[in-house]
């Protein structure tokens, strides 16, 4: 093999190993018709996490996060490529708005390196509109 060939075999690997993450995160809330609460979903898709969490980071005013983090132990489904979580908040008047989600995974490659991520979703939210 020459050395032009070796290179560009070594360039490929490497680009390989540093390409993006196609990861992607969407999220969505319960429509409710009376002030309470309200279910929230997130859903983090193809990264193929080791560790991963997501956290409430900005809510309207009237409204509260049950619980403001929620770990990969307490996804609802945690697989290879998919992981969901389900958030529940509670709105004290009726509102609408936007509910802020960050969610934080970490990657590994096949030699043990390894990948912090974040990525934001937002959710419309609507109470007793």
């Amino acid at each position: 093999m020459d050395a032009l060939a070796l290179f560009a075999l070594v360039l490929s690997v490497s680009a390989e190993i540093a390409a993006p993450s196609v990861a992607n995160v969407r999220a969505s809330c319960e429509t409710a018709k009376d002030v309470g609460r309200v279910k929230c979903a997130v859903v983090l898709e193809k990264a193929n996490a080791v560790w991963a969490d997501v956290s409430v980071r900005d809510l309207p005013d009237t409204v509260s996060a049950l619980r403001g983090r929620v770990s990969l132990g307490d996804a609802e489904s945690n697989e290879p490529l998919r992981t969901s979580w389900s958030l529940a908040l509670v709105s004290k008047k009726p509102v609408a708005g936007e509910v802020r989600f960050r969610v934080r995974w970490v990657t590994c490659d096949t030699h043990g390196r390894c990948t912090p991520n974040e990525l934001e979703a937002v959710a419309a939210l609507s109470v007793a509109q």
